[in-house]
C-alpha cells in the first residue's frame, strides 16, 4: 500500500505491506524530496515491460502529476517527469490487460472566468499513459476517443497565410497562420509538423472573437522544450525560466567571417598590434579603439569567462607599430560588431564599468542596433574594483523577440575622458554575447495579467526535423482542451468559451511544414 506523509521534514511516498492485510508495517520511504508540501494520490502501476509510480505533486510552480520509475532498487524521477501542465491534477490509473487510462481532474478557475485563478474541483479528463521502450512513461490521447472522433469536418481554413505545396501540405513562414472554424461540439484536431529550422516556436491559436476577449496559445519552443498555454501574444518569463549556465545558453551571437570558429563575441584574441579589433571583424572604429591590441586579460576581472573580455582600456600600438604601452582610462571611442540575424528571443552578456548611459556626453554603454535605430541599451553598474583591484561584469539580458528575423549589430561605446567630471567610471567592459532561448537574468516585470500570465506548462522533447505530431481534443460543452504531443505529453488548459473561437497553427520563429491536417467529429446519430 502507498501512502504519501512527511519523513524527517521531508515529503514522502511511504510503502506499507502486510501479509493479511489486518496488519500493515512501514517499510523505508520509497521516494523523499525537500518540498514543504505532500505530495498526493500515489499509485503503483505496472506495464508489460516495468513499473511506475504516478503521483500528484502540489507544490508551489510545479503542481502536476508526475512519475517516478526505477534505477536498479531507487526510484528516481523520471527523464521527463511532468506528464500533464498544472491544470490537470489527482489522476488515478485503472488497467486493463491491453490499457491503462488515467483519470484526472482539470481545475476550474475562480468565477468561471478565462482570467481567474486555478481552484478546486472541475471536470473529469482521460489519458491514455504507457511505458516506451526505454522505460519512460508516454501521454497520448486515448484509443476510445479516436474511434468516437472519426468522422470528418469538412471545412476549409477560414483564414490563411500559408503556402500549399504540391502533395498538399502547407508552408507556413514566421509571423503566418492557417485557421479553421469555431466548433460547438466535441472535436478532434491531428496535424504532422516538420521544419529543417532547428530552432522554432511555434503552435496552436484561439484568437480573440470580440475585443474584450484575449488571443489564447499553445506555444512551443524547441530550444527550452516546452509546451506552454497562455494568453496574449507572448509570456512573462518567470525565475525558474532561466539559464543556470549563460556562458553555455544558445550560440554566439555574432562571428568572423575569415574564421568561424573564433570566439569573437567573447573577444577571445590578441594580437599586439594596431588595429587589432578591425582584422577581427570589428568596424567603424573611432578613437582610442583602434589602438587596442585584442580583448583585455580576463584575470583581472572576476567571475570572468574566458582568458580574455573587452574593455576601453589596454596595451596599445600606434599606427606604425610604435608600442604605446598603457592606455588608460582616459580612451574613448566606438566601434561596431559584425552584423548578425536576431534569431532567438534573448541576447545574454555581461557587462561593467560606467553607468553613464548611451545618450549620456561621457557614455560607456553597449547599444543594439536595427535599422538604423537604437532598440536597446546598457551601462555598467558603477561597481568600483574590489580590495584585490579587480574590475567587475554582471550579466544582462535584452529580451528581442520583436526584432527576430532582423539584421542588427552591437555598438560599443565609450565616451568618457576620465576628466573627474562626474562620479561615473571612465571605462567600459563587455564579454560573451550570447543569442539565447532562456534569459540570464530577469528585467523588471510586470503584475501578472491575463495578457502575460502563464497558465500551464509542460517539458516535452521536440525534434521537428524528425516530425512531431498533434491531437488536439477540444470539448467546448465542458470548456477545455488537450493537446497531445507526439503520443508522449500531454497539456490540458481550461478555455470556457471554446465553443465560440477558431482553432489554427502558427509559427512564430521558423518555417513549418504542415501534414496530414484533419478534424473530426462524432458520427451523426440516425
Amino acid at each position: 500500500m502507498l501512502l504519501t506523509s512527511r519523513y524527517n521534514a521531508d515529503a514522502a511516498i511511504a510503502l506499507y505491506t502486510s501479509s493479511d492485510l489486518k496488519t500493515w508495517e512501514a517499510q523505508e520511504p520509497i521516494y523523499t524530496a525537500d518540498k514543504p508540501l505532500n505530495f498526493e494520490v500515489p499509485d503503483w502501476v505496472s506495464f508489460n515491460n516495468g513499473q511506475a509510480i504516478i503521483y500528484s505533486d502540489q507544490n508551489n510552480n510545479e503542481r502536476d502529476v508526475k512519475y517516478l520509475v526505477k534505477n536498479e532498487d531507487i526510484w528516481v524521477p523520471g527523464r521527463y517527469p511532468s506528464l500533464d501542465g498544472e491544470f490537470y491534477y489527482a489522476g488515478r490509473t485503472p488497467s486493463s490487460p491491453t490499457q491503462t487510462l488515467m483519470f484526472g481532474w482539470v481545475a476550474h478557475k475562480n468565477t468561471r472566468s478565462n482570467i481567474g485563478s486555478a481552484d478546486f474541483g472541475g471536470d473529469l479528463a482521460i489519458h491514455q499513459v504507457s511505458m516506451t521502450e526505454s522505460g519512460e512513461l508516454a501521454v497520448s490521447i486515448p484509443e476510445q476517443y479516436l474511434s468516437a472522433l472519426a468522422t470528418p469536418i469538412d471545412e476549409n481554413a477560414q483564414t490563411q497565410s500559408a503556402q500549399t505545396n504540391n502533395n498538399n501540405s502547407l508552408l507556413v513562414s514566421p509571423g503566418n497562420q492557417v485557421l479553421l472554424g469555431s466548433n460547438n461540439k466535441i472535436n478532434r484536431l491531428h496535424f504532422s509538423i516538420s521544419s529543417e529550422d532547428t530552432d522554432n516556436r511555434f503552435g496552436l491559436i484561439f484568437p480573440a472573437y470580440e475585443e474584450s476577449k484575449q488571443t489564447a496559445r499553445i506555444e512551443i519552443n524547441t530550444a527550452t522544450e516546452t509546451a506552454t498555454f497562455y494568453f496574449g501574444d507572448s509570456f512573462t518569463q518567470s525565475s525558474s525560466n532561466i539559464t543556470l549556465t549563460p556562458e553555455l545558453e544558445g550560440k554566439p551571437l555574432f562571428n568572423r567571417e575569415e574564421d568561424l570558429t573564433q570566439h569573437i563575441a567573447g573577444f577571445e584574441f590578441f594580437c599586439g598590434g594596431y588595429n587589432t579589433l578591425q582584422a577581427h571583424g570589428f568596424t567603424n572604429l573611432t578613437g582610442d579603439l583602434s589602438k587596442l591590441d585584442g580583448g583585455w586579460w580576463g584575470a583581472d576581472v572576476n567571475n570572468n569567462i574566458g582568458e580574455r573580455v573587452f574593455s576601453s582600456f589596454a596595451d596599445g600600438y600606434d599606427e606604425d607599430g610604435t608600442a604605446l604601452g598603457w592606455i588608460g582610462y582616459s580612451a574613448t571611442g566606438k566601434m561596431d560588431s559584425p552584423s548578425f540575424v536576431i534569431s532567438q528571443q534573448y541576447i545574454n552578456f555581461k557587462i561593467g564599468g560606467g553607468s553613464n548611459q548611451f545618450d549620456h556626453p561621457k557614455a560607456t554603454a553597449v547599444v543594439l542596433i536595427v535599422d538604423g535605430k537604437v532598440v536597446r541599451s546598457q551601462s555598467g553598474k558603477n561597481t568600483q574594483p574590489d580590495e584585490n583591484n579587480k574590475l567587475t561584469m554582471q550579466w544582462t539580458t535584452w529580451d528581442v523577440e520583436e526584432f527576430i528575423g532582423k539584421t542588427a549589430f552591437i555598438q560599443f561605446i565609450d565616451l568618457h575622458n576620465d576628466d573627474g567630471s562626474d562620479n561615473s567610471l571612465a571605462y567600459l567592459l563587455a564579454d560573451e554575447f550570447r543569442a539565447a532561448a532562456l534569459p540570464a537574468v530577469l528585467g523588471e516585470q510586470p503584475e501578472p495579467t491575463s495578457e502575460s500570465r502563464i497558465d500551464s506548462q509542460v517539458i516535452v522533447p521536440i525534434n521537428l526535423q524528425q516530425g512531431v505530431t498533434v491531437d488536439l481534443l477540444l470539448q467546448p460543452e465542458s470548456g477545455y482542451g488537450t493537446a497531445y504531443i507526439n503520443d508522449f505529453r500531454a497539456l490540458t488548459f481550461r478555455l470556457y468559451d471554446l465553443d465560440k473561437r477558431q482553432v489554427g497553427i502558427y509559427s512564430k520563429q521558423g518555417t513549418l511544414n504542415i501534414s496530414e491536417m484533419s478534424r473530426f467529429a462524432e458520427a451523426t446519430k440516425p
